[in-house]
């Protein structure tokens, strides 16, 4: 049986296949981490565009540059390229929503005509507005 993962991007297949490029947000949590494998998983088979992880470090958490390596070393084992980015956030009450704005910035800079944002988000997750 397959995951209920591989089967949404199966049955997505012709819109991903329609894309120049297929960008990853990639926190390097379960979620995200999930999404690149489950597309690398089915890429060949599905006949998807190349695949580009991206990794925001806000630098918002002492262990941020871990995560950024651990993001790095997922991307190496996938054979995926990644761009890491850095960004500055603010420090007042909307902190949350600036790291998100922050994010989305860096995630348009990458995007052009005919490419695709891919991201994941678990059920705990506070749904965020796709680009």
């Amino acid at each position: 049986m397959e995951s209920p993962l591989l089967e949404a991007l199966k049955e997505h297949a012709t819109a991903l296949r329609a894309a120049s490029h297929l960008y990853v947000g990639f926190s390097g949590g379960k979620d995200s981490h999930c999404l690149l494998h489950a597309l690398v998983t089915c890429a060949a088979g599905l006949g998807l565009p190349p695949i580009t992880a991206i990794h925001v470090n806000h630098d918002l958490h002492p262990d941020a540059k871990s995560w950024e390596q651990h993001c790095c070393d997922v991307a190496r084992e996938l054979a995926v390229d990644i761009k890491l980015e850095s960004v500055e956030v603010g420090s007042d009450a909307s902190l949350e929503a600036q790291a998100r704005n922050a994010r989305y910035g860096v995630f348009e800079r990458y995007m052009s005509e005919g490419s695709m944002l891919l991201l994941a988000h678990h059920l705990d997750d506070q749904v965020e507005t796709v680009i």
